[in-house]
């Protein structure tokens, strides 16, 4: 199993490495070089004009910074928090599942990571790597390895605290604790079955009222995947969606061999939650893939017990 867990990992990073090395060169070359005219599109979940090049890059949303503003990088997605949400499982996979662990490929995604100038994505990307880069030097008790570690935990807590004062106080801190609060009186109309599969109205009930007042798609986007699942399928929903994964996280605990892919599950289970991707196809994937995971590791246990037995 392990085998095959490693084959299927190792296409997938690859697939998200060249969309990455993709996406850098068009933002690099066209969204902010401008070196050709892009074409203008209206879509259709926004609500906006947005750019596209030649269909394979697209320009959806922009970044205020050092008192400018700048294109994020986006690139075959509708927003930068979906596209830090694939980079950062094709980093988690890397780092913690794959047993080759490339750092050109690592230091690409972390790259294109900073692109998005998603929150979400550079503080949890900075800290799967930097946590990988210390696990690593932790064994070698040297000058050189006291050196590293304190580098990489200072650089780590700096680009956190960035991070996250460009956020402080925002309007995108202000929409994620109301729906926080909208989501949690959502989900206890109806705590074990829920209000019915992508009931927004539920949802958008509890919000705040000026966000009902402004109507825009930004104003009543809803950013929290676990309280959306909790919401239309209650503690049911949230069971199936989780039950492989806990089992994972299970397992993990009590073989130390597993301790790596521990870590790797306990930042993508952090992300799902704080990331609206219930119902994603990269989240289906995931979520399917780790039933396949459960039952066939469930399969060999139970072989693997009968033949001790017959012993």
């Amino acid at each position: 199993m392990d085998g095959k867990l490693n084959v299927s990992v190792h296409r997938f990073v690859n697939i998200v490495q060249l969309l990455s090395i993709l996406s850098l060169a068009c933002w690099v070359l066209f969204s902010n070089l401008h070196l050709i005219e892009g074409n203008t599109m209206y879509s259709g979940w926004s609500g906006t004009n947005i750019t596209n090049y030649f269909w394979i890059h697209f320009d959806t949303q922009t970044q205020s910074i050092f008192s400018g503003v700048i294109t994020r990088n986006t690139g075959i997605f509708l927003e930068a928090p979906m596209y830090a949400y694939t980079l950062l499982c094709a980093l988690y996979a890397e780092l913690f599942i794959s047993d080759e662990h490339r750092m050109p490929v690592i230091i690409i995604l972390l790259i294109t990571l900073v692109t998005t100038f998603s929150t979400t994505g550079i503080i949890f990307g900075v800290l799967a790597v930097a946590y990988y880069i210390i696990r690593r030097h932790v064994t070698h008790i040297s000058p050189v390895g006291i050196v590293m570690v304190t580098i990489v935990a200072g650089v780590s807590l700096w680009v956190i605290k960035s991070a996250l004062s460009s956020k402080t106080g925002s309007t995108s801190a202000t929409l994620r604790n109301d729906d926080l609060h909208a989501g949690m009186i959502a989900w206890m109309k109806h705590p074990f079955f829920g209000n019915g599969f992508n009931n927004m109205h539920v949802i958008h009930s509890s919000m705040a009222a000026w966000r009902l007042k402004d109507g825009s798609v930004g104003a009543l986007g809803f950013t929290s995947g676990v309280l959306k699942i909790l919401s239309d399928g209650g503690i049911y929903l949230f069971v199936a969606y989780f039950l492989p994964l806990f089992s994972f996280f299970s397992t993990a605990l009590t073989q130390s061999k597993t301790k790596e892919k521990l870590v790797g599950l306990i930042l993508l289970l952090a992300t799902m939650v704080i990331t609206f991707v219930p119902y994603s196809p990269l989240t289906m994937y995931l979520i399917s893939f780790f039933y396949v995971y459960y039952f066939l590791d469930n399969k060999q246990s139970e072989q693997s017990l009968r033949i001790s037995v017959k012993e």
